[in-house]
């Protein structure tokens, strides 16, 4: 592989940096950066790279939000996660939006270039493992959480009125 081009977005100049210098003298080259969701589309369509590596949390707006749109305006585009959050929603939503990974930022060198390498010759890097942990959290929560309340005595009552007929006065 060579000359494979990238796209950074975080909304922190330090961290793109930081990356930036991590990619140097490698087969990737950054071809863009980007603040945010919106500036992030508008460089993908103007570089058209082959990786884009977009945070969740950023200033200009929500990274998943972010990642849908890339997906559906440049789906031929790889994209991942690199963030903070080890969040098993976060992880579902990323799945759910098309990121072909999801890797914490407290990654090393040599494990990112592995990363962008699987990534960039078609592998996701989404295990089965992981997206097992993070759906069972997602369910988990939903099973959880009281959906429905009962219905009051009083509710009970205004809705047999209705069902026969009656106005909700």
């Amino acid at each position: 592989m060579s000359n494979i081009s990238v796209v950074l977005v975080d909304d922190h100049a330090i961290w793109r940096e930081g990356v930036k210098g991590m990619l140097e003298d490698t087969a990737f080259q950054v071809v863009g950066e980007a603040s945010d969701g919106k500036a992030a589309l508008d460089i993908v369509g103007a570089t058209r790279p082959r990786l884009v590596l977009l945070d969740i949390r950023m200033a200009g707006g929500d990274g998943l939000e972010a990642l849908e749109k890339l997906k559906a305006n440049h789906p031929e585009v790889s994209v991942v996660m690199l963030t903070t959050y080890d969040n098993p929603t976060y992880m579902a939503r990323a799945v759910a939006g098309g990121a072909a990974g999801y890797v914490l930022k407290g990654v090393g060198r040599s494990e990112l270039l592995e990363t962008l390498e699987k990534v960039a010759s078609g592998e996701s890097l989404l295990s089965a493992q992981e997206l097992v942990r993070s759906l069972r959290a997602v369910s988990d929560r939903a099973a959880s959480a009281d959906l429905i309340s009962p219905l009051t005595t009083r509710e009970e009552e205004v809705l047999r009125l209705l069902a026969t007929g009656l106005s909700n006065k």
